[in-house]
């Protein structure tokens, strides 16, 4: 029987840890601490502490033949309650029955760690690792690297994680160094830390590093950067290849204790987009096309579960290249069915990272009644909004069927994250509760951040979201933002509502389904719509209405507009009757300016194919179908503001009649009707005032 006795490793004066705050302990001096602890009599000790505190007790722990429970110190008390309710003969490193610290002769085949693997695709299970399958992985890896005694490898990855742990067994078999480092401030502090020799990263924190030259300058010092976690976009790639950052792509999962496919670290951008050849004491080959792992590293198993019996059948698709590198090609349990086609998210995930703007991108399917699935993407985008011209864009890329029918829109994925990866099934619920913005042939622009309030925005007739899109810069930080496409508008051209009160119930049911406050914002028709939603949403913040009447009062002046809006197009036969119209339409009082604004060759700039939307809207949306809310604003008048143009004479009739009643005016003396058109500037510092008070 194999045993290993950790105190062998310990026998050295050198420095072993260097933590966050410059303090070093070498191998003897760490040893002495782990001595000195004292363990409860249990045989699973719950390990939630940090840094060098957390290393000490957990040598203790399993060199003394118990077993340690690794678990997120940050992590709610019910959440790690919950995940270890499994466990019986467990007790925390603070139990009051506590006995003297003995150091054990191990046999290397049994279980020492249970880690928990991430849960970014489920409920996160809890795998054995024995004192074998870590110091083989470390082992390998470090040959794969040359890893020895002048390496210095910096800790930037959670010691609960798989992937943390392993640096420090990694620089303890070869008597090395490791310099634990703020995982949030990487870019920061490896400028002034050109002893270190190896970084282990994911995408985003490469990313921090790319944006910063100083940091740029002392990566390309290093010996390498080893990159895990969530597949690293092509263009972060390239900066990094180009500013002469050797890189190595890895593979791995908490089952197979971290790493067993790592390509070598280089700068070649062929080998690194493929992740490798398998590393020594592991075995990796395909079968029907899912990734098959055997070896020293393989866990024993799930803690209350299955044994894996030293072979893990992955779900992860994969070919081998040319030159016998594997390339990973997604999971098969992700892939789904869309309209009858297989929908594979890697796929569309891989054609996504090759857009300059977009850092992370990560596709899932939502329910829906038509296609039975649909293909949702969520962007991090690294600019201005994006998704515009991604369809287009992917068409070149797959084939027509593949393209995601939405995507939602970020500056940061923080929010979705589980530890360092993102977490699927809280994005899928998160697709799933926003999907009322794109059923029913609704087409909504979404982008912002999704832990904010709700800002809905509605265009007004013949517009589209474009119009509000320049809002986005300015709010996105501090809402998520959902423009719609009204009905007959836009990309919201084929929907299924009949009347207008099924699109006013199908708005109110998604929003009141969501635990968030909503802010409605709406011009012109798009005001009458967010006018009557007003009034039945329970967590309203606020409604800001732009040139929106409150309805007309007569029968007569009803009749009178419904035969208007009926009639409207009645005369226009083609482009040039069209634009015609639209020349008419805009030199009418309400407007007057904005042919000298620079906003208005793009506003006259529509096209006669849209013009039965246009038409089927007029009456879907008609005043004369409006109830007249003047004697009911009372009710939200200390929510609801009014911006209007002094120009428009009609509007700031109303605006005045509004404010009678309560609500609060915002004028601008140099616009009419589309205020948002004339003064953007002023428009937004308005809307700071009302949305951020």
């Amino acid at each position: 029987m194999e045993r290993v006795n950790y105190s062998d490793y310990f026998d050295s004066d050198s420095i072993f840890i260097e933590d966050e705050k410059g303090q070093i302990i070498s191998y003897k001096e760490f040893w002495t601490k782990v001595e000195e602890t004292k363990l409860p009599k249990t045989k699973f000790i719950l390990l939630s502490s940090s840094s060098v505190e957390l290393l000490i007790q957990y040598f203790a722990v399993i060199s003394s033949g118990r077993i340690a429970v690794l678990t997120d110190p940050k992590a709610p008390q019910k959440y790690t309650e919950q995940i270890t309710s499994g466990f019986t003969d467990i007790s925390k490193i603070a139990a009051i029955e506590n006995t003297d610290y003995t150091s054990l002769p191990n046999d290397i085949n049994e279980c020492s760690t249970i880690i928990f693997t991430s849960g970014s695709s489920g409920k996160p299970k809890p795998i054995m690792l024995s004192h074998k399958n870590l110091i083989k992985s470390a082992l390998g890896t470090n040959e794969h690297y040359s890893i020895d005694s002048k390496s210095n490898w910096a800790a930037t990855l959670p010691f609960f994680h798989v992937g943390g742990l392993l640096i420090v067994f990694r620089t303890l078999l070869a008597r090395a160094k490791t310099t634990i480092l703020d995982s949030s401030q990487i870019h920061n502090q490896i400028i002034s830390r050109s002893d270190i020799t190896h970084l282990s990263l994911v995408s985003t924190q490469l990313q921090r590093i790319l944006e910063r030259k100083e940091a740029i300058y002392s990566a390309s010092k290093l010996k390498g950067i080893i990159l895990g976690g969530a597949k690293t976009p092509i263009q972060f790639l390239k900066s990094a290849v180009k500013h002469g950052i050797y890189l190595s792509n890895s593979y791995g999962q908490t089952e197979s204790c971290a790493q067993v496919l790592a390509t070598p670290l280089t700068l070649d951008l062929s080998i690194l987009q493929s992740v490798g050849k398998a590393l020594p004491y592991r075995k990796v080959h395909i079968k029907e096309g899912r990734i098959i792992i055997s070896g020293d590293t393989v866990a024993i198993g799930i803690h209350n579960g299955s044994t894996f019996r030293s072979i893990i059948e992955t779900t992860d698709l994969a070919h081998i290249d040319s030159n016998g590198n594997f390339i990973i090609d997604g999971r098969s349990d992700d892939i789904f069915i869309s309209g009858g086609e297989n929908i594979n998210p890697h796929e569309i995930d891989t054609a996504l990272s090759k857009h300059d703007a977009i850092n992370i991108a990560t596709t899932f399917k939502v329910n829906d009644e038509k296609y039975g699935n649909k293909a949702y993407a969520l962007i991090e985008v690294n600019s201005e909004q994006v998704s515009d011209d991604l369809k287009n864009f992917l068409k070149i890329e797959l084939p027509s069927y593949k393209v995601p029918k939405v995507f939602l829109q970020t500056h940061n994925c923080e929010h979705f994250k589980k530890g360092i990866k993102l977490n699927k099934k809280l994005i899928e619920e998160m697709g799933e509760s926003l999907s009322f913005f794109n059923s029913n042939g609704l087409s909504t622009f979404i982008i912002g951040d999704f832990s904010k309030p709700l800002l809905v925005v509605f265009h007004g007739f013949m517009g589209s979201h474009r119009d509000f899109k320049f809002i986005i810069d300015r709010f996105s930080n501090d809402f998520l933002i959902a423009i719609i496409d009204l009905p007959g508008h836009g990309n919201s051209i084929d929907h299924n509502f009949k009347h207008w009160s099924d699109f006013s119930q199908h708005l109110e049911e998604g929003l009141n389904s969501l635990e968030r406050e909503v802010n409605l914002l709406g011009y012109s028709m798009g005001g009458r719509v967010a006018l009557e939603l007003a009034f039945k949403i329970k967590n309203l913040n606020s409604l800001t209405l732009e040139s929106a009447g409150p309805g007309l009062i007569l029968e007569d002046e009803k009749a009178k507009r419904l035969k208007q809006d009926k009639e409207l197009f009645k005369l226009i036969r083609d482009q040039n009757d069209f634009d015609r119209f639209l020349d008419k339409w805009y030199a009418m009082n309400i407007f007057k300016g904005i042919k000298e604004t620079s906003d208005y060759k793009s506003i006259i700039n529509k096209k006669y194919e849209c013009i039965n939307g246009y038409q089927e809207s007029l009456i879907f949306f008609s005043v004369a179908k409006q109830k007249d809310y003047r004697g009911y604003i009372s009710e939200i008048a200390s929510k609801t503001h009014f911006i209007f143009g002094h120009m428009d004479k009609k509007y700031t009739a109303f605006a005045l009649e509004l404010n009678e009643r309560g609500v609060s005016i915002y004028g601008t003396s140099e616009a009419s009707h589309n205020v948002h058109a004339y003064c953007k500037n002023k428009y937004i510092e308005t809307l700071e005032s009302i949305l951020l008070k």
